[in-house]
């Protein structure tokens, strides 16, 4: 009965002997914490707890009544978990993360918040979901993903402070973005056996459900990045396994572009890694036209604005599908663009991942009808403007399953 309604996104960690455990989100009645152990070590099937709910519903003192997405972790010989949450202050609701600490990951003990947003200056929303709480290097990172609340599309944000006396403290109160373009969600973070910060993370397709009921699917995950902390900063990477997908690797060297002079690249089909250097000179805008067709009846433009100082995802003439919104996205960025500007895009069916300088990454999808929008342009509007690029054809990953 205490996840007859729904089981949702936790949390696994390795307990102190070693076993595996999943805490997870159960609902029924009440909105609470389930735990199940693997039946082997094969990690296919699993058991719930008999100590199940360990945490039966949220602290008496609170009003709102659903709690979701656990993160724990250890600090010394004490766990601890948070739980995305938002308080009900009046007029004046926010998002917030339950603490609760344990031993023994079995009795649980709630502690109070561990920190709570400020929307009227912090633009968090209302409630967070799926948390992560990871220590990197000497400091923490607060990650959280605001809900979507009067218009205001969902985000993911973090801080970067301290843990101290069960409380975070961040160095700045105003949070960053994860992404350039606001597109990706709930990242999954890991450390692999060599000790690098890996994350995976929700790219949702934000289409209308009658374009995902005839595709028959919805969303997907994005490809491993390295997660590195510089001078307070969340600096993404591409983990260096999708190398190992390279095929057919072309380049072209330094050379002029201009609105009259795009350089057009030989596409064959939707799987490609793309790595161009930009000399942006005295380019108002410069950047990529992805999945163009001959007739220009489909494309996509993804560039860098220099004089508004924004990235922009121009989408407008992306699709002739029904049901694909037809839309400019775009946010503020500061480039340096007297330095030369590497981007890296990662082409994967409709998913396009990119990334600036080897630190900031923006995500987005495109889901042209005609097959033959495949072609990939680089563009700049300047006299003087230059690009090298190297090119590769993508192999599928070969993903293994014992299931």
């Amino acid at each position: 009965p205490y996840d007859k309604n729904g089981i949702w996104s936790g949390c696994a960690v390795i307990d102190d002997a070693g076993v595996p455990r999943l805490f997870y989100t159960s609902g029924g009645d009440k909105m609470g914490v389930g735990m199940a152990y693997p039946k082997d070590d094969s990690l296919v099937e699993w058991e719930k707890s008999s100590l199940n709910p360990v945490i039966e519903e949220k602290p008496q003192e609170y009003s709102r009544t659903d709690m979701r997405d656990q993160y724990v972790w250890k600090e010394g010989d004490v766990w601890y978990m948070i739980i995305g949450f938002g308080l009900q202050h009046g007029g004046d609701p926010r998002g917030t993360l339950l603490l609760y600490k344990s031993e023994d990951l079995n009795d649980w003990t709630f502690v109070g918040l561990l920190f709570e947003g400020n929307p009227s200056a912090d633009q968090t929303g209302v409630f967070w979901e799926m948390p992560v709480f990871k220590k990197m290097g000497e400091k923490y990172v607060l990650l959280v993903n605001r809900v979507p609340y009067n218009g205001v599309p969902a985000r993911t944000q973090y801080w970067v402070g301290d843990f101290k006396d069960e409380k975070f403290i961040p160095d700045t109160p105003i949070p960053q973005n994860l992404e350039v373009i606001n597109r990706l969600l709930s990242p999954s973070v890991a450390d692999t056996p060599d000790g690098q910060v890996t994350a995976i993370a929700i790219i949702p397709d934000e289409i209308h459900e009658y374009a995902n009921y005839h595709q028959g699917w919805a969303h997907l995950y994005s490809m491993p990045r390295i997660w590195n902390l510089k001078d307070g900063k969340i600096c993404q990477s591409p983990h260096p396994v999708m190398e190992e997908l390279r095929c057919d690797h072309k380049s072209f060297i330094r050379q002029t572009l201009s609105d009259e002079k795009p350089l057009m690249i030989n596409a064959e089909g939707h799987q490609m890694e793309i790595m161009a250097t930009f000399y942006p000179a005295d380019a108002g805008k410069f950047g990529f036209t992805l999945c163009k067709n001959p007739d220009n009846s489909e494309y996509t433009q993804i560039y860098y604005d220099v004089e508004s100082r924004e990235l922009v995802v121009d989408q407008t003439h992306s699709s002739q599908r029904r049901g694909i919104p037809l839309r400019i996205r775009k946010d503020s960025y500061d480039l340096d663009t007297s330095e030369p500007v590497n981007i890296r895009l990662y082409m994967d069916g409709s998913v396009v991942e990119g990334f600036i300088n080897g630190e900031d990454a923006f995500t987005t999808r495109i889901f042209p009808l005609n097959e033959d929008s495949s072609q990939v342009e680089l563009f700049a509007n300047g006299k003087n403007s230059e690009v090298a690029v190297d090119y590769w054809t993508l192999n599928s990953a070969k993903v293994k399953m014992n299931f």
